[in-house]
């Protein structure tokens, strides 16, 4: 990430996560280390695979609509 050491109070990353390949996820976690203060929060959102009904439609058209 272009930003300076210990730049951030807060890292919020809502669905990058599941973007990445698996082998970069390491590397993305260290450079949202890198970037917040000491003391600071990280919010992660990230789909899950569980649920029924439109939670399970959902994350099946996510699968589907991803690689598109």
């Amino acid at each position: 990430m272009p930003y300076k050491t210990n730049s951030f109070d807060v890292v919020f990353a809502s669905f990058i996560i599941d973007l990445q390949k698996i082998e970069n996820i390491q590397k993305l976690a260290l450079e949202i280390k890198r970037v917040l203060k000491p003391g600071g929060r990280v919010a992660i959102v990230s789909m899950c695979k569980e649920g029924k009904g439109i939670k399970k439609i959902t994350r099946c058209f996510y699968d589907w609509f991803y690689p598109i």
